[in-house]
This record gives structure tokens, C-alpha cells and sequence, in this order.
């Protein structure tokens, strides 16, 4: 009759979990945007046009932050205009502070600036504590699934 220790069990299965872990995170697994194709040709290729407006200054940071920032060479121009709810905070009948659900909704365009030609736009809409942050994801991940089309 055999007998086994449940704590050599478990932690031979957590030792052998962060060794899968470790394992898989340096055999070249990389993060969503940088991913090789999928970015790659974005990155810093995009002037950002922010319109104007404080929420406008907000977005343009945060696009800049996933597509990086541009030089005067830049291929694409992305336009936007951007809609949002200003009124994050609010009293409640009890005089509590109450946080409500900021929302905001973003028409974009990616324009070849060589060419003058719109290649791919759309809108995108979501609501949130982060509110640019989210839009800024869903616009990214927008561009990258319409990049596979773009000119190089």
C-alpha cells in the first residue's frame, strides 16, 4: 500500500504551473499590440488630428500611447471627433457623492496622407471610469483588423 503526501501534491502542481508560466513567457509570447504584422506597420506612422476640446486632448494622449507618436513623415492621419458625458460625478437626495457611468461615442477616419484617400473608418462607443482608454483600445483594435488592406 502506497502512501502520498497531499502537500508534495500541491505544490508540485503550483511548481509545476510557474514553470509553464515562466516557460511560456519567454518563448516569445508577446502582448496583443505588438504582436509582429500586426501593429508593426502603425507604429508611429499615424498623426493623430485631435479636434479641440479637453476630452480631444485626452484621446490624442491615449491613441498616442498605442500607436506612439509621429514625425513630420507620418503615412496615415487619423481624424476624429469625439462625444462625450462630462459629468462624472453627482449628489444623491441623501447628499452622497455618487459616480456615474461616463459614455462616449468616437467617429474616426484613417486617411492616407499621400494619397488623400479615406481608407478605413468607422465608430466606436463605450462607457466607463476610463472612458478614452476604452475607446482608444477599440479604435486601436479596429485599425489593426483593417491594416491587412492598408498600403504599405
Amino acid at each position: 500500500m502506497s502512501s502520498f503526501d497531499r502537500r508534495q501534491i500541491l505544490v508540485g502542481g503550483l511548481a509545476a504551473s510557474a514553470t509553464t508560466l515562466i516557460a511560456a513567457t519567454g518563448c516569445g509570447v508577446l502582448a496583443f499590440g505588438e504582436r509582429p504584422g500586426q501593429l508593426a506597420h502603425l507604429r508611429n506612422a499615424v498623426a493623430i488630428n485631435p479636434s479641440t476640446g479637453r476630452g480631444a486632448e485626452l484621446m490624442a494622449i491615449a491613441l498616442e500611447t498605442r500607436l506612439g507618436r509621429s514625425d513630420r513623415n507620418a503615412r496615415y492621419g487619423l481624424f476624429y471627433a469625439l462625444k462625450h458625458d462630462e459629468r462624472p460625478v453627482r449628489m444623491t437626495r441623501d447628499l452622497f457623492t455618487a459616480r456615474d457611468t461616463l459614455k462616449g461615442e468616437m467617429i474616426y477616419a484613417l486617411n492616407d496622407l499621400q494619397g488623400g484617400v479615406v481608407l478605413t473608418s468607422g465608430k466606436v462607443a463605450a462607457h466607463g471610469a476610463d472612458l478614452f482608454a476604452h475607446l482608444a483600445d477599440r479604435v486601436v483594435a479596429r485599425l489593426i483588423a483593417a491594416s491587412r488592406a492598408l498600403p504599405a
